[in-house]
């Protein structure tokens, strides 16, 4: 599956695990596994949605969240959130079978790395980039920083 926009900013090394890690203490939150992805949100309490601008292509279709948490080691409000996008392919393709892909992801201009989850489930290619959690004070500061280079996020291509 070739599901990945080529950009010249972003770098993708592809991982079986990545972990997820407490900024304030460095205690482990748990790690994302791409044998068990659905643990990937665990030490969340809430999710919720976020306001994000349409991507130009009208084919894809864009969402983000909101994961708020605690440290268990530490107690530390935490928040990290994602982005996803879709693009629907049709029955023609729902009969692929296709393995999930886990991949660090790297931006080499902003200095930012995240996870980077790639799968294919029923004709939709969906790439979601789930960013390590910040202090919950600075949620909204940490998501205004990705927007200013969400246009080089990888996305599903076109066929």
């Amino acid at each position: 599956m070739n599901t990945k926009t080529k950009t010249t900013n972003v770098a993708t090394f592809s991982r079986a695990t990545l972990p997820i890690t407490c900024p304030a203490c460095s205690a482990s939150l748990g790690t994302i596994d791409v044998q068990n992805l659905s643990q990937r949100r665990a030490w969340g309490i809430a999710i919720s949605s976020l306001d994000i601008e349409a991507p130009d292509d009208p084919a894809l279709t864009a969402e983000a969240g909101l994961i708020r948490g605690a440290c268990p080691s530490c107690d530390a409000e935490l928040a990290a959130f994602w982005v996803t996008f879709k693009r629907d392919h049709g029955a023609d393709r729902a009969d692929e079978p296709q393995s999930p892909s886990l991949s660090l992801a790297l931006h080499g201009e902003a200095y930012a790395g995240w996870a980077m989850i790639e799968t294919h489930e029923g004709g939709v290619d969906c790439i979601e980039h789930l960013f390590g959690p910040v202090a919950d004070e600075r949620a909204e500061e940490a998501f205004e920083y990705v927007r200013d280079f969400m246009t080089d996020l990888p996305r599903p291509e076109a066929d």
